[in-house]
């Protein structure tokens, strides 16, 4: 009985020593706080310029629809699409029997007036010496003047005649008016066409240019001259310098955006007229307004806003109240509350709290209108 009095004290006693040690130890530590990825947007200097992008098409700078000035049959047509002409080689020939009939025929009319002013002439010369030694009238001279006039001015109209009809034969040869290529080829051997119908169009083979449109509200910061950067869809990775040539003043039919041209100043081989591609436009922005995107902007219960802007630590973000503007094509504008170069959170504004750890991902390619 007593041993086992002794052993239930020793429990006892132990059971207490390890309680106090047990509170000697002190509390577990806490977890560690989660870490939250969150996408920033730092606000740019007002004062630099940022990029649009505008889609285009690839044409030849130099672009002619060849056509005839008169109608008729094609009779030869030695070209096709892709074909490389010099200036002067033939395009199209048509059939020209009934100019050459007209040629001739105004060729025998020519020669009938020309004898027809020779005998009036004669006439009046006659009638003339007859009037000096007064055996003629004054009305019979007068009427031999007038009808060597008349002569003169029939041999006259017959010969711009038939300087026309040799001019219409010679229309029936199409020939090409400079270097280059043939891009396409609507007409056919054997095809009845009208004065200016397409036969053929072809593009001078220097540099090629697109076309793209620039909405009213920028239109007007667009400048001869200006510096641009093209790329093409089907070349990707390579990107080719090129120039404002052309400003359009009025807009393309049914939009509210003006057509601009630009000509680069490079071309390659592998370059083709209707391959797709973007212009990358540089524009000022709205000076002394700074902008970030409207996700960034957090609205209290109580009206005011606020963003959450990156501590110097880059781990941190610390609330920062603002005063918003109007939403702009550039993005959303802050009056105040912001400076240049302020790292401010864009997405994820929702999950962080202050004093949250974050870790950052700074979006460079962002612009300030998403």
């Amino acid at each position: 009985m007593t041993s086992i009095i002794r052993m239930s004290c020793l429990f006892a006693v132990c059971l207490t020593v390890a309680v106090l040690m047990g509170g000697c130890a002190g509390e577990p530590p806490p977890p560690a706080a989660p870490v939250r990825p969150v996408k920033a947007y730092r606000v740019k200097d007002p004062a630099l310029e940022r990029l649009r992008t505008f889609a285009g098409t690839l044409r030849p700078a130099l672009e002619s629809e060849l056509s005839f000035r008169v109608a008729g049959e094609i009779m030869d047509l030695p070209v096709k699409s892709g074909v490389q002409v010099r200036q002067g080689d033939l395009i199209a020939r048509l059939d020209a029997s009934d100019y050459e009939l007209q040629v001739r025929q105004a060729a025998a009319q020519v020669n009938q007036a020309d004898a027809l002013q020779k005998q009036a002439r004669s006439q009046y010369e006659r009638v003339r010496e007859l009037y000096e030694s007064r055996n003629a009238s004054k009305s019979e001279l007068d009427q031999a003047r007038a009808a060597f006039e008349s002569a003169e001015a029939q041999l006259a109209s017959a010969q711009k005649t038939l300087e026309m009809a040799r001019l219409q034969v010679a229309y029936c040869s199409l020939t090409a008016p400079f270097d280059g290529a043939i891009i396409s080829r609507p007409a056919e051997i054997y095809q009845a066409v009208s004065p200016g119908q397409t036969i053929a169009t072809l593009a001078a083979g220097g540099n090629m240019e697109m076309v793209i449109a620039v909405p009213e509200l920028l239109i007007n910061e667009v400048h001869l001259g200006a510096a641009t950067e093209l790329s093409l869809d089907a070349l990707p990775g390579r990107k080719f310098d090129a120039v404002v040539s052309e400003v359009g003043v009025a807009t393309t039919s049914g939009k509210s955006a003006y057509p601009v041209r630009l000509t680069m100043l490079e071309s390659v081989p592998e370059m083709r007229s209707g391959m797709v591609g973007e212009a990358r436009l540089a524009f000022a922005e709205d000076r002394g307004v700074l902008h970030v995107p409207p996700v960034c902007v957090v609205s209290r219960p109580d009206g005011t806003r606020f963003v959450w802007v990156v501590t110097p630590a880059g781990d941190r973000a610390e609330q920062r109240t603002v005063r918003p503007g109007a939403l702009t094509s550039t993005g959303l504008q802050i009056l105040e509350g912001l400076q240049t170069g302020d790292l401010v959170v864009m997405r994820g504004v929702h999950r962080i709290e202050e004093n949250s750890v974050l870790r950052i991902v700074e979006d460079e390619g962002t612009d300030a209108a998403q």
